[in-house]
């Protein structure tokens, strides 16, 4: 009997020690050159820090290089309690070809993975960027037009950009950010976007007016115009909210730096407000069902592609 007592003993001790030990290290925010400089050298990366950043005590910005002057930086910060992680980075123009490849290939991937050590939960967040990266490589279009992705991990929002820097000679996909927080954090970061939105409207002198469906829907379209756009802000709710299984070729065909390029993730829904309802593409969200359910202020734009009428809603922010 008590060697039997022993034995489950041992073995509930055995449990509880393979528990700890598999317990993720939690970090703190932000992150410490020290801890950086460890996880380095732990994970065998050949990238050395080139300058620290310290925003305040809640936030600084690690930058990191490697031998072919690559630049990598690591922003941590802490918002009322919530750590947020991002990552931006930048490939100069006189990289060889092969470097170029080495970068997405290989390297962009163990770097990935330093946000699941630092965010925590790794093992969901490296799946999360699997996925992706999948996707980045299989998809031709994304190596010619960037791309934008995002994903709902539990409560955390992850949202990746790849795209051509604006002054390089080649337009390849230079510059790329990745950015991870969770809901609360992701709902002040689409107010900034929405913010930045209409000032950068502002200075390309485009009017945003504020809109209801039915006035939409009146509409006429224009005659003899190669590109017609108008920007609306509207405010309702989304419903029948679906993936396209088949992008159809209006917006395929419809080309601008307002619209996010990788169109086989748009979703189609109804807008709807208390003038009435109309379909729509949606560009890629992490925000659910539940949440594009409730009443929002929806950043919409209206496109003709031969004289019929294109709705994309660009982002979707809650009402004040």
């Amino acid at each position: 009997m008590i060697r039997k007592l022993l034995t489950i003993h041992a073995i509930i001790l055995i449990l509880l020690c393979t528990a700890c030990s598999s317990q993720e290290q939690q970090y703190q925010f932000p992150i410490k050159t020290e801890e950086m400089e460890k996880v380095l050298a732990e994970q065998e990366l050949d990238w050395f820090i080139k300058e620290v950043g310290v925003v305040d005590d809640s936030q600084n910005i690690i930058t990191l290089t490697n031998d072919d002057k690559i630049i990598f930086g690591i922003g941590s910060k802490v918002d009322e309690g919530r750590n947020v992680l991002n990552m931006t980075w930048f490939l100069p123009t006189e990289l060889t070809e092969d470097k170029f490849n080495q970068f997405y290939n290989d390297e962009l991937s163990h770097l990935f993975e330093l946000v699941g050590i630092f965010y925590g939960n790794s093992r969901e967040i490296n799946k999360g960027l699997d996925e992706f990266l999948k996707y980045y490589y299989t998809n031709e279009d994304n190596y010619d037009k960037g791309v934008y992705w995002t994903k709902r991990i539990n409560d955390d929002h992850l949202k990746i950009e790849i795209k051509p820097w604006q002054n390089s000679p080649d337009n390849r996909n230079r510059l790329g950010t990745l950015i991870i927080m969770p809901g609360k954090s992701y709902e002040y970061y689409l107010k900034l976007l929405n913010k930045g939105w209409k000032n950068a409207a502002e200075i390309d002198s485009i009017e945003i007016s504020e809109s209801t469906v039915a006035e939409i829907l009146e509409f006429d379209p224009p005659v003899d115009e190669e590109l017609y756009s108008k920007h609306f802000i509207i405010s309702g709710h989304l419903e029948d909210i679906n993936e396209i299984k088949n992008v159809p070729e209006s917006l395929q065909n419809t080309e601008t730096k307002f619209i996010k390029p990788n169109k086989d993730k748009y979703l189609n829904a109804k807008l709807i407000d208390d003038t009435g309802s109309m379909d729509v593409f949606l560009q890629t969200t992490s925000l659910n069902k539940n949440e594009l359910g409730v009443e929002r202020e929806h950043n919409v734009i209206l496109f003709y592609y031969e004289n019929n009428p294109i709705l994309i809603v660009r982002n979707s922010v809650l009402a004040e």
